[in-house]
Parts: structure tokens; C-alpha cells; sequence
């Protein structure tokens, strides 16, 4: 499997689990998103920069889906 195809696959994960949920506005509550979501990512395999990044990708997309960029910016700068 190639880097691409993993990142992508992971992002699949990613996206059905967002799917079913909301985005929350707290930091607090969104930074145990991450964490759920990059650990999920973790226990199936994934190298956790990849598991990071797919997740604050997906993460700010769904932000700024829902017209909140400024979230998606915070969401950002927190994790790291």
C-alpha cells in the first residue's frame, strides 16, 4: 500500500466517524475528539504523524464546513 493510499484510507475512517458527530466548539471537548480519533486511527495501525494529521485535516474540513474557520484555525494550533 502505498503513503497515499493509507493517508486516504485513513481519512475514510476518519470521515465515517465524524460523520455521525459534530464537530464541538469547545476546545476541551474537540482536543478528546482528536484524541479518540487518533487513537482509533493508532490501534489499527497507522503511525501516529500520519493519524495526526489525517485528523486535524478532516477536523478543519468539518469545521469549515459548517462556516466556522475560526474553529478550524483553533483546532490547529492546539494540537500542536
Amino acid at each position: 500500500m502505498s503513503r497515499d493510499d493509507e493517508r486516504e484510507r485513513a481519512a475514510e475512517l476518519v470521515e465515517r466517524k465524524l460523520a455521525r458527530q459534530v464537530v464541538p466548539a469547545d476546545r476541551v471537548e474537540r482536543d478528546r475528539l482528536v484524541q479518540r480519533l487518533v487513537g482509533m486511527l493508532g490501534r489499527r495501525g497507522y503511525h501516529p504523524s500520519l493519524a495526526l494529521s489525517v485528523v486535524l485535516d478532516r477536523i478543519r474540513a468539518a469545521v469549515e464546513d459548517t462556516g466556522d474557520a475560526t474553529q478550524a484555525g483553533d483546532a490547529m494550533e492546539e494540537a500542536l
